[in-house]
């Protein structure tokens, strides 16, 4: 269940309004439990784009009203998270940028530089496709 809308006291998590782009492709809103989410607006967080810092991970998403048709997700920051699903190769102590599409990458030198780099890789699966991270 998300948390009501709010940001006094934030912590470790809050709940944002999801962005008008990123409800668009969602689909399920439980399909983006685990997902890396970028800051997008005022109160808004969302899928973001290739090269975007990553603000958190969603812990939760569901309909702000029933029936509103507009979503609200429980953000994690300021936390190690596990099982985020990464794009590309990374590994234990490489920085990372939010793909755009839910995912992570490697932070890229000769194209990111300049962009903050807020997370970083503690450990990655044996497949490749998912890490822990940490801010």
């Amino acid at each position: 269940m998300a948390f009501s809308l709010g940001f006094a006291g934030l912590e470790k998590s809050g709940t944002f309004k999801i962005d008008a782009a990123t409800k668009a492709v969602i689909g399920k809103p439980e399909n983006e439990i685990g997902k890396a989410y970028v800051l997008t607006g005022n109160g808004t967080v969302g899928r973001g784009k290739d090269g975007d810092w990553i603000f958190g991970i969603v812990q939760t998403m569901e309909e702000e009203f029933p029936g509103s048709g507009s979503y609200v997700a429980t953000i994690a920051f300021f936390q190690s998270q596990q099982f985020v699903p990464v794009t590309g190769t990374v590994a234990a102590g490489d920085f990372i940028l939010a793909k755009g599409d839910g995912t992570v990458r490697k932070y890229d030198p000769s194209e990111d530089e300049g962009k903050p780099m807020n997370y970083f890789v503690i450990n990655v699966n044996s497949d490749g496709t998912a890490a822990i991270i940490n801010r």
